[in-house]
């Protein structure tokens, strides 16, 4: 998706064919079980099944052509590589343009290798940048405890704490010491799960330059230089 685009419900209206969009979109879906790199424009394209305009169905036509360019891409897994499981969690706040929800992105790397992506938007708006990081950092340490379940049962990995990679400091220090009581008491309890898994030792958090966060990738469209290099 070009650097800038958003898309609406309201937007240029012209002859679409609603069947092979839906098609097209469905096809797509299948595709970011592989194509991580698909992830999030994908994700924007299937928010409009039902309210399709001519700019939408550019967008996904421009996927295709990507596609098509880029068919001699592959994720290559290699032997031993014994670097730990990763995990790189980010929110975009208040990006989707029509309900102003925030986007959960993170991808988690086993031996410096993609095992494990996402893309969603939130399903309740965050009224600041820190409650979307913070629900971001929630699901990610989910994400965690249910990976390092499936690697017990592979007998795979060990018990040593998973490094959760984040750009947004304030959200992180949330973690670790309930500051500013008085406006993150509304934030649902569910939320504070992450908190609990960095004091039992679970996850650790760590800060990254937003230039190295990799999941930026699944966050919002990026210039040609950038994409590329992540």
């Amino acid at each position: 998706m070009h650097e800038g685009t958003k898309l609406c419900h309201h937007m240029e209206t012209g002859d679409t064919n609603e069947y092979e969009y839906r098609s097209l979109v469905g096809s797509l879906l299948y595709l970011t079980h592989s194509c991580l790199d698909i992830s999030f424009v994908v994700g924007c394209v299937s928010r409009f099944m039902t309210n399709l305009q001519v700019n939408h169905m550019d967008v996904a036509k421009h996927i295709l052509r990507y596609l098509k360019g880029t068919s001699s891409h592959e994720i290559l897994f290699k032997l031993g590589n014994t670097q730990p499981l990763t995990g790189y969690v980010d929110a975009d706040w208040g990006r989707d343009a029509y309900t102003r929800g925030s986007t959960t992105r993170m991808i988690f790397m086993l031996g410096g290798y993609p095992i494990n992506w996402m893309s969603k938007l939130q399903t309740i708006v965050a009224p600041s940048t820190i409650e979307a990081e913070y629900r971001t950092l929630s699901k990610g340490a989910k994400e965690v405890v249910w990976l390092k379940r499936l690697f017990i049962e592979l007998q795979i990995g060990d018990d040593a704490p998973t490094k959760l990679y984040k750009d947004n400091q304030s959200s992180m220090k949330l973690v670790k010491n309930p500051i500013l009581h008085a406006k993150t008491k509304h934030i649902k309890i569910v939320h504070h799960y992450v908190r609990e898994k960095v004091q039992d030792g679970t996850v650790e958090m760590n800060c990254i330059p937003t230039y190295k966060q990799i999941a930026d990738l699944f966050t919002k469209p990026l210039g040609r230089i950038h994409f590329q290099k992540i």
